[in-house]
């Protein structure tokens, strides 16, 4: 009977520790994710990647300038880099 309750309490404090995981960092997140609005702030200031195919860098761009929370300047660096993807209009 002891074993069984050890045996609960432990599965207990697992179950604990999985709901209160952080939440996923910018460079965990991807491009492609529910959450990929959180890499638009480091994608614009360089310290992350956009996506590597140009149709998928527009995409990112554009769902950074409807969903991002961004300063007037890191919109107009987003529109720069806008600009220098091929066949990418301006949101």
């Amino acid at each position: 009977m002891t074993r069984l309750i050890f045996v609960c309490a432990g599965i207990w404090a697992g179950v604990g520790s999985l709901t209160a995981a952080p939440a996923l960092a910018e460079s965990e997140a991807r491009w492609e994710a529910k959450n990929a609005y959180t890499l638009c702030g480091g994608a614009v200031n360089g310290s992350l990647s956009w996506p590597s195919k140009p149709e998928d860098a527009c995409r990112a761009l554009h769902m950074c300038a409807n969903e991002a929370q961004l300063t007037s300047e890191q919109y107009r660096s987003l529109l720069a880099e806008i600009r220098r993807v091929p066949d990418c209009q301006a949101p």
